[in-house]
């Protein structure tokens, strides 16, 4: 298979149209306490319901001092942060769940006030951006993208999300792009390769 950006372009003309595949699971979304995700997942888990939080691996200094030198540590960070999803079990009362779970504030609302569901496209999304900020990068990465330009996902092959604005250029080469997802403004973490002016 051909690699490139003119390959994913022929690839979103051929499927601009066509209906997403629909019937996959949902997922609420959870509101989780900012470096508490981790917690909040494996709590999920321990009760019998599988969690999911995008992240990826960030090489930070901390304040640790190793033969009079700062060092470095790896540290996950989320993609969309201070947020799990969770599945959905209609057998079960979700919001006497959330009593149980470690780290858990809320349940993301509708306007109408019930709990918010995901759809599993949406998780799809999601889960190619995180493989794309897990893959290993040889070079730094260099781009021309600035704040408050109006970009889209490339990994969203349908066109399923609206584009997002930059808000935030990282030094190690990560963008934050703030999309209007959910009914709210979501900061999703991408790296240049995965979005495009629109």
């Amino acid at each position: 298979m051909i690699e490139g950006p003119g390959n994913l372009k022929r690839v979103r003309k051929a499927l601009h149209g066509v209906e997403p595949e629909t019937g996959g699971p949902d997922r609420y979304l959870v509101v989780a306490r900012m470096n508490r995700e981790l917690d909040t997942v494996d709590s999920f888990r321990r009760n019998a319901v599988p969690a999911y939080w995008p992240s990826y691996e960030q090489l930070v200094v901390v304040r640790r001092r190793q033969h009079g030198c700062l060092t470095r540590q790896r540290r996950r960070v989320g993609i969309i942060p201070g947020y799990v999803f969770a599945d959905v079990d209609p057998q079960r009362d979700f919001e006497m769940l959330l009593g149980r779970i470690v780290g858990a504030l809320d349940v993301v609302r509708t306007y109408s006030g019930g709990p918010l569901r995901i759809s599993d496209e949406d998780i799809r999304i999601i889960r190619r951006i995180e493989i794309g900020l897990n893959t290993p990068r040889p070079v730094k990465i260099v781009h021309d993208f600035k704040r408050g330009e109006k970009v889209s996902f490339i990994d969203d092959l349908i066109g399923r999300w609206p584009p997002g604005v930059i808000e935030k250029l990282a030094p190690d080469g990560r963008i934050g792009v703030e999309v209007e997802l959910m009914g709210r403004k979501v900061p999703i973490t991408v790296l240049p390769h995965q979005i495009e002016r629109t």
